[in-house]
């Protein structure tokens, strides 16, 4: 999907149908996207799913929370088609994977956002679900695959092929050409080299240097980053 075939008639704020969406997950990175589809005045928050009981009855940005993960299949009922996960990730991205297909299998369809301050290039190519906050950049040619958050303030270089249900967070910069595998997670501020590959399910620690590709599952930190499990991987 190309970024001019999302374009939508509000600036920079972007969605592939303007229908009413339910936000799956109730925790701190649900009130970003809901902010954020409230600014779009194109689409309507219409709740929010979240199994945890505790949460039942309570409100995220005046959006209440109407039931948990089995309310999936109500929502065509009550004209709600579309979703957009709202859980963020710190490490592990399964749940934001699990989350994606439940919704999915359930007939819903995934919308795509992007803030207007972020710049996409009309040459990138966005997946369905998928998230670009405030202020980052995605650059010519660069791809993004479905259900992947792009914090404020990333940057993704041209070139750059990210895989599905990837999280980068935070101020995070990916230089040219680099290859991200599915369920990535890649810390607050991280810095990538250009051209190397990043494994599947890999998970690059906040602050991070990475200029060698990274093995699937992997966990790695520092500066240079290395393995999780090494010692002395920072210098200061």
């Amino acid at each position: 999907m190309t970024w001019e075939s999302i374009c939508g008639s509000f600036g920079r704020v972007t969605i592939v149908q303007p229908q009413r969406c339910v936000v799956i997950g109730g925790g701190g990175h649900s009130s970003v996207i809901i902010d954020l589809i409230m600014e779009s005045e194109v689409v309507e928050p219409a709740g929010i799913l979240d199994r945890n009981r505790m949460l039942s009855q309570s409100h995220v940005l005046g959006v209440p929370i109407i039931g948990g993960d089995d309310y999936l299949k109500k929502l065509s009922e009550e004209g709600i088609t579309c979703f957009i996960v709202g859980l963020g990730s710190t490490g592990n991205t399964t749940a934001r994977e699990r989350l994606y297909k439940q919704a999915t299998d359930a007939g819903l369809k995934a919308i795509t956002l992007v803030h207007p301050s972020a710049y996409v290039s009309k040459h990138a190519n966005i997946g369905p679900g998928s998230v670009v906050l405030a202020m980052a950049v995605v650059s010519t040619r660069a791809t993004l695959g479905k259900n992947v958050i792009i914090n404020s303030g990333s940057i993704i270089e041209h070139g750059c092929q990210i895989g599905d249900h990837v999280h980068v967070a935070t101020g995070a910069k990916l230089a040219g050409d680099i290859r991200v595998g599915n369920g990535v997670h890649i810390g607050a501020g991280a810095v990538l080299k250009e051209g190397i590959k990043i494994g599947s399910e890999a998970i690059i620690g906040a602050g991070s240097a990475v200029i060698n590709d990274i093995k699937p599952k992997m966990t790695v930190f520092g500066v240079p980053a290395g393995p999780a499990n090494a010692t002395n991987r920072t210098q200061k």
